[in-house]
């Protein structure tokens, strides 16, 4: 039996009393512990709030909902009003005998512009709950939902609210490093200088890091990922011995250091016998496939994690020059960007978009945005020694109207979410995963580098911290990728 968290307690001892479901969320809730749990109950409704026909299918009068009798459950509903939303819907309904699990931003006065009615269920849920985990199991925990008036269960996972009830939490594993179970090797060229380059990714020792060798030269020098250790951030992130621009370096590591952290890796070695990481398709996922090729392995050490504490933020200019970044207290990370190009093909296309790394679709999501280059910008790039290597084989290309590229774009938002990729790995040079949330307007490579500077010359900004138990972490971060 697998160990349980709080909430998949509510739903398995809800479950015994209402063994039919209605489920009602984003499509990320459909991939989660909780929606394996309910879609197995007896009878199952699945209402996926981001295709437009389950949403109008949930609002129209014959749905009945199995008649409100069973449990509606909730969730992953980000934002208030539509939370509220659907609440409203709801309540136009009869309800006698429903059971209904709903966010921890379902707080008191939301709930009060409801028909819901809270009052004195909590008090009995919680004693039911602790009965349940002191021996009582879920027959005990069901006595609690049996007592409910309309039973509003309030979630408790993540950053607790005032209102939120504190479940006891069920003992997990310990969030473990990972690294790879085998070693794995890929041969391409650099985007910018342009020639032939052997990578071979080896798995690590506990504590190592991410580090990448220079193997051509006639002494292997050893670079580890180091935000201090970056020297230019011309186009893309390059990393330098000691942080000297004359020492031997390896440029755009972005994309593969986006790779392990879409997939949770820790240690990692790196030879490469030339200076620059291949540029494969443009993208991460070439390396997200090498990388769960050669197997992804736990080792018994705790995760660490880079967990900010307060708001940090860097701008540039003014007006329309203007540009930031800025990292923020957040229960899980989340990346947030928004780009700025005044060209007619990339306005058809999507210049927002916000990323949940807990959700675990990176690969889906995030891996297969390619970098982006201009026709227009070509001779300039060239001339500077960038983008030598550059071709419609390996990124997305735009004249001065379309996208030139036989299969066109792979995500109808491709350029932001290839921002987003970036900053993934950009921040992950800070040397741990991140728990925060990240957000940027026009930023590249250089404003994520001072950013992760202006983080670590303010120690009171984050801490570094690890999970004895993987209950405690935020959710997702122990699902980044599975290990097998």
């Amino acid at each position: 039996m697998p160990t349980r968290t709080a909430l998949e307690f509510e739903v398995r001892a809800a479950l015994q009393r209402s063994p039919a479901v209605a489920l009602i969320g984003p499509r990320q809730v459909g991939k989660t512990t909780i929606a394996r749990i309910l879609l197995g109950a007896a009878s199952a409704d699945y209402f996926d709030l981001e295709d437009p026909q389950a949403e109008a299918e949930l609002a129209a009068p014959t749905t009945a909902l199995k008649g409100l009798r069973g449990l509606v459950v909730i969730d992953e509903l980000q934002r208030a009003p539509e939370l509220l939303k659907v609440l409203r819907v709801l309540i136009d309904r009869p309800h006698a005998g429903a059971r209904f699990l709903l966010p921890g931003n379902a707080s008191p006065a939301l709930l009060r512009q409801t028909s819901f009615r809270v009052r004195t269920w909590r008090r009995a849920m919680h004693a039911s709950v602790r009965a349940g985990a002191a021996g009582g199991g879920d027959a005990a925990c069901g006595a609690g939902w049996a007592r409910a008036p309309d039973v509003i269960a309030l979630r408790a996972s993540g950053r607790a609210h005032d209102h939120a009830l504190r479940f006891p939490r069920q003992s997990q594993p310990m969030l473990a490093q990972r690294t790879l179970k085998s070693m794995t090797r890929a041969v391409g060229v650099g985007l910018h200088g342009g020639q032939r380059v052997e990578l071979t990714l080896r798995p690590a020792a506990p504590d190592t890091g991410i580090v990448f060798r220079r193997v051509d030269l006639a002494q292997p020098v050893d670079i580890r990922v180091n935000a201090l250790w970056i020297t230019d951030t011309r186009m893309a992130t390059t990393l330098s011995a000691g942080g000297d621009p004359g020492a031997p370096k390896v440029k755009t590591i972005e994309h593969l250091l986006s790779a392990c952290s879409g997939l949770g890796l820790d240690n990692l070695i790196v030879d490469i016998n030339g200076e620059e990481v291949p540029i494969l398709d443009g993208s991460a996922a070439s390396f997200v496939f090498l990388l769960q090729s050669a197997g992804i392995e736990l080792q018994d050490v705790p995760k660490r994690f880079v967990r900010m504490l307060k708001p940090v933020e860097v701008r540039e200019g003014a007006g329309p020059a203007l540009k930031w970044a800025r990292l923020e207290p957040f229960e899980g990370y989340k990346l947030t960007f928004e780009i700025d190009f005044d060209h007619p093909a990339v306005d058809q296309m999507g210049q927002r978009f916000s990323f949940d790394m807990g959700s675990g679709r990176y690969k889906q999501e995030i891996a297969r945005a390619r970098t982006l280059g201009f026709t227009k910008d070509v001779d300039m790039m060239r001339a500077r020694g960038l983008a030598l290597g550059g071709s419609m084989d390996n990124a997305l290309v735009i004249d001065d109207h379309k996208v030139l590229n036989d299969g066109g774009l792979r995500y109808d938002d491709e350029i932001v979410k290839h921002k987003i990729l970036d900053a993934i790995g950009d921040m992950l040079v800070i040397g741990h995963p991140m728990i925060g949330a990240y957000s940027a307007f026009r930023a590249g490579h250089d404003l994520n580098n001072k950013l992760l500077r202006a983080v670590l010359a303010d120690p009171a900004s984050f801490e570094l911290v690890s999970f004895d138990d993987a209950a405690r972490a935020p959710a997702g971060l122990a699902e980044l990728a599975p290990a097998w």
